[in-house]
């Protein structure tokens, strides 16, 4: 391992084992509400003298007791299995790919509803300036399991699609176009989809990065439903 990630990762898991458990975990949360990065694989030695090495897909924490949610990698034609791991019975964790940990956890953090809210009124009163009546912007309601990704992916389509509309909106055909839109809603799904229906001109992006459009794609998708 390079000296400079070595470093980079004793200084994230400065705290120790509970450090390293609590960045996993984040990353493992990521993973489950869509994120396109890769879980973390750890293994982990229990002071029953046991290993037991997979991908760490969660943690929970009551009021008794944490645990680990670990996903066993399969060998030969063993099915993948789940098992639930006290973390008071962990007594070291060795990190597999560490290098891997560090880029997700380079993950941007996106930004909050309100702050794209605004950009959404922004965008709105821009559009309804060039086309001579109002159009408003609206966002979809956020799923707590998967806000974080929902609000990336909002952010894109946002600045994706406004330059688009924009653009559009500088051009006589694309004035023309637009000029029926009074409302436009902005959500997040597993696929790309852009459909008009009557005033309201809906755009779905999808909700891992790995699929999000350029604008080209964008813009010829909304050329096709005009």
């Amino acid at each position: 391992m390079d000296l400079a990630i070595q470093k980079e990762v004793l200084e994230r898991v400065g705290g120790g084992v509970e450090r390293l458990l609590d960045l996993a975990a984040e990353i493992a949360r990521h993973v489950g509400a869509g994120a396109a990065v890769s879980p973390p694989r750890l293994t982990l030695h229990l002071t029953s003298g046991r290993a037991i090495e997979g991908l760490l897909v969660d943690r929970t924490d009551d009021i008794s007791e944490s645990a680990l949610v670990i996903r066993a990698l399969p060998s030969g034609s063993t099915a993948p299995s789940l098992t639930w791991v006290r973390v008071r019975s962990i007594d070291a964790v060795t990190l597999h790919d560490p290098e891997l940990l560090l880029a997700e956890l380079q993950v941007p953090v996106p930004p909050s509803r309100e702050a794209l809210e605004q950009r959404a009124a922004e965008l709105s009163a821009e559009i309804s300036l060039a086309l001579g009546s109002e159009v408003t912007i609206a966002l979809e309601p956020l799923s707590p399991s998967a806000a974080r990704m929902q609000l990336r992916a909002l952010d894109r389509l946002l600045e994706a699609l406004g330059t688009v509309l924009v653009d559009l909106c500088g051009e006589p055909l694309g004035r023309q176009a637009l000029g029926g839109v009074r409302r436009i809603e902005l959500a997040t799904g597993d696929l790309l989809d852009i459909r008009l229906d009557g005033e309201t001109l809906r755009a779905t992006i999808p909700r891992s990065s790995l699929h999000w459009p350029e604008r080209e794609e964008l813009r010829g998708r909304l050329e096709a439903v005009f």
